[in-house]
């Protein structure tokens, strides 16, 4: 009896245990799931209602923007419509640049495309101070691209969406639809003052056509008057 009494003490401090690691795993398991990686670094923190103008130079373009009246404009031409989305997409994520890897003080940059860099994206802030961005060479073995801030000497690795947003050219912010728009307005317009001239020409024409029948009924009485006073004058 004692003996079976240890058995089963034993059976249930076993059967604790299993059940008590079952549930510290499920718990580690979950805590993984919603764990969210935080980058180790921010290269900076920018407010993007501070921005005032973005000037961006790539190996295709350069191009320089300004925000005026909750609008992102072309600085060299206001009166091309750009795709609002699009810009406010680039300075968000412009404003706040994070990176999981830094290289302080590399001693040749040239090594990470950053000598001369392939972009350069400097920012004018409504205080007058500037911030500068370099987009350098990608790292195609971590698919991470070489980037560097202002004076900073640090080498940071971020993803290819910088690189994506300001490697585009100017012709890219562009809103195709706004232009679309216009144009069908245009020929709208065209076609309205086409019918309009029209059916003033044949309005015209009609009244023409119309004085000229009264003229022809005008002359022919004035002929058949006359045909008569010939007539009774021949008779007389």
């Amino acid at each position: 009896m004692k003996k079976q009494k240890i058995q089963l003490i034993v059976m249930l401090v076993i059967l604790l245990a299993f059940i008590g690691c079952f549930f510290g795993l499920k718990s580690y398991n979950e805590a993984k799931e919603n764990e969210v990686d935080e980058p180790l670094y921010t290269a900076w923190s920018l407010d993007s209602e501070d921005i005032a103008t973005i000037h961006v130079v790539n190996s295709t373009d350069d191009y320089e923007l300004e925000y005026f009246d909750e609008t992102w404009y072309f600085v060299d031409d206001a009166e091309t419509a750009l795709t609002q989305s699009t810009v406010t997409s680039m300075i968000s994520d412009f404003c706040d640049i994070t990176s999981d890897k830094v290289i302080e003080s590399p001693e040749n940059l040239s090594d990470y495309g950053l000598e001369t860099p392939e972009i350069t994206v400097t920012a004018t802030m409504t205080d007058g101070t500037t911030h500068t961005l370099y987009i350098g060479d990608l790292n195609e073995t971590a698919s991470l691209y070489y980037i560097m801030i202002d004076d900073s000497d640090t080498v940071y690795t971020v993803s290819s969406t910088l690189h994506t947003h300001f490697n585009k050219t100017a012709d890219d912010l562009i809103d195709t639809s706004a232009s679309s728009s216009d144009a069908s307005s245009e020929s709208s317009s065209e076609a309205s003052d086409s019918a309009d001239a029209a059916s003033s020409d044949s309005t015209d024409e009609a009244v023409s056509d119309a004085s000229s029948s009264e003229l022809s009924a005008e002359e022919a009485e004035t002929a058949s008057e006359s045909a008569s006073d010939a007539g009774s004058s021949a008779s007389d």
